[in-house]
């Protein structure tokens, strides 16, 4: 794997942006992938739907091709595998390659693993790895760590565009279909190919399922291919590796480049101090650099000429030579800060060292440009408006609280009642007789002799339960006041308290607490505990009474 080759940008990208750049990829290849597509998977679909058309199954074949997209799938897979390292293989290459290229780790694929939802992203590891057992387990548990959300929604949303194209391709031929005769032109369509299909109908519509997938299926291999590259970029550093590598090549080619002016410089000061005296060489060393061996012979002669007996410089005018090396050697100086500035500029030019991003966003654009100068002022129908709203809340509110008002009196004497306090209530009563109460709940015209009657006949809960009612009953009448809908034993006996008798108010009592052991605790009083609740209920609440 060649990483100097790579045809594609190398930096971590977040999964939507990898996605991206596997369809970007599958456009870029297109030629090359789909060629041998519908070269190999054009007669295995002709193959498969005649020996279903003979077998009288036709939905057979569409089961089959669906089975056996993995196996067309190692087309794109293939072809992305070797463009992005620099080389695109041509149609003969790629169909001659898939004879032996990938079987072995495509049988897993084939067999259990094919209702695999992430197969677009363990379709390369399988694949291009070549990883057996244990092993290729594990590779799969880290790369799709962090990304087997996305990869799921790849092939689900992959699922929803062949159905939308399967769909799209009956919509196609309805737009052909008169205005007047697309509800005929409709129900004959779906009578023909999806409520009682032949066998040529079969055929069609499997033909537009393959075409479908085959339009589709090269898209959700280069999604899958494009997270498998990012996962792998994040884990193993190609990015910071490719870019040591640059790192380095720049470093050997600026030391060829330093070695190769050291070593023309060792040989001008040779031929320099070989061809002239040193005094010579010493006297001509804080000039100008020299280029050619000939002009250093005849800028000896010329100093020469004008100083033959010249001595030779001390020690410390040779030190001081040296320190000139910017003047000898002033080009190449200048030439390597130009190269180091170029690579510093550079340097910040990457999006790794200096990200710049250019961020666009919506803003609400003003219909009028206020002047700064003047008070900003509402316009005038905001004005108004706010003035209504303000009336609106001013005696909006007051209305509604006398509609509310005017409310609550109309009805307050069908409510009123059942809200006061039972204990005061008595100043307007509703006046009864006796023939309501009867008609109410109705009475037998003897109460002690009934009650005895059901007691003797083992239905004692039914002989305290009329007890009570006609003990209720007597103290409504006594009142004069009808008892509420519902009214409880607690409720009864505070309406007791209004008879200002404390005897019939201590009889009402007992009664009412025979009643509740009767009634929740199964507590019976015996015959002679009837009795006297009978004497007590006809003397305070009987007919006498």
């Amino acid at each position: 794997m060649r990483l100097d080759a790579v045809r594609i940008a190398l930096r971590p990208r977040s999964p939507w942006e990898a996605i991206d750049l596997g369809l970007s990829l599958v456009r870029e290849y297109s030629a090359a992938i789909w060629g041998p597509w519908f070269l190999l998977s054009l007669p295995v679909f002709a193959v498969l739907n005649a020996l279903a058309w003979w077998a009288q199954m036709p939905w057979l074949a569409l089961l089959a091709m669906w089975w056996l997209k993995p196996v067309f799938a190692r087309i794109p897979l293939y072809v992305l595998s070797r463009a992005v390292f620099g080389t695109t293989p041509d149609w003969r290459e790629t169909v001659r390659a898939q004879k032996t290229w990938g079987w072995r780790g495509l049988w897993p694929t084939l067999l259990w693993r094919r209702p695999d939802p992430l197969r677009s992203l363990h379709f390369p590891i399988d694949l291009l790895e070549g990883l057996d057992g244990a092993r290729r387990s594990q590779r799969r548990g880290v790369l799709r760590r962090a990304i087997s959300g996305q990869a799921a929604m790849l092939t689900f949303v992959m699922a929803l565009f062949v159905f939308a194209l399967f769909l799209s391709a009956w919509a196609l031929v309805l737009m052909f279909a008169k205005p007047a005769m697309l509800s005929e032109t409709l129900e004959s369509l779906w009578k023909t190919f999806f409520l009682d299909p032949p066998l040529w109908a079969f055929a069609v519509v499997n033909g537009v399922v393959w075409l479908a997938e085959s339009a589709l299926e090269p898209f959700y291999v280069g999604g899958g291919f494009g997270l498998y590259l990012n996962r792998r970029i994040h884990i193993e550093a190609w990015d910071l590796e490719l870019g040591f590598r640059r790192l380095s090549a720049r470093l050997i080619e600026a030391s060829r480049t330093a070695a190769a002016a050291l070593a023309l410089c060792l040989l001008l000061g040779l031929g320099a101090f070989g061809l002239a005296s040193p005094a010579q060489a010493a006297s001509a060393t804080p000039t100008a650099a020299p280029v050619t061996t000939n002009e250093i012979d005849s800028a000896s002669t010329r100093e020469n000429a004008k100083k033959p007996d010249a001595p030779a410089e001390p020690a410390p005018a040779r030190e001081a030579a040296a320190t000139t090396l910017p003047k000898i050697f002033g080009g190449q100086l200048d030439r390597g800060a130009e190269r180091f500035g170029r690579s510093v500029e550079r340097a910040y030019r990457d999006p790794q060292l200096g990200e710049r991003k250019k961020i666009e966003r919506w803003q609400l654009k003003k219909l009028w440009q206020p002047d700064p100068k003047k008070p900003q002022e509402p316009p005038a129908f905001i004005a108004e408006l706010a003035h209504i709203v303000g009336l609106i809340g001013e005696y909006g509110l007051w209305l509604i609280a006398a509609i509310v008002l005017i409310f609550v009196l109309i009805t307050a004497p069908r409510w009123l009642p059942w809200v006061r306090d039972p204990r005061t209530r008595g100043a307007a009563p509703e006046a009864i007789d006796e023939q309501q109460i009867a008609v109410v709940v109705p009475l037998p015209d003897d109460v002690p002799a009934a009650v005895r009657g059901l007691w003797q006949a083992g239905r004692r809960r039914e002989a305290m339960a009329l007890l009570y009612r006609a003990c209720v009953q007597g103290l409504a009448r006594r009142l004069g006041v009808a008892l509420p809908p519902g009214s409880t034993e607690a409720q009864c006996l505070r309406r007791a308290r209004a008879l200002q008798d404390p005897a019939g108010e201590a009889g009402l009592r007992e009664i009412v607490r025979a009643w509740q052991y009767a009634a929740y605790a199964g507590r019976w009083p015996d015959d002679a505990e009837l009795d006297a609740l009978l004497a007590t209920w006809s003397r305070h609440f009987g007919a006498r009474a």
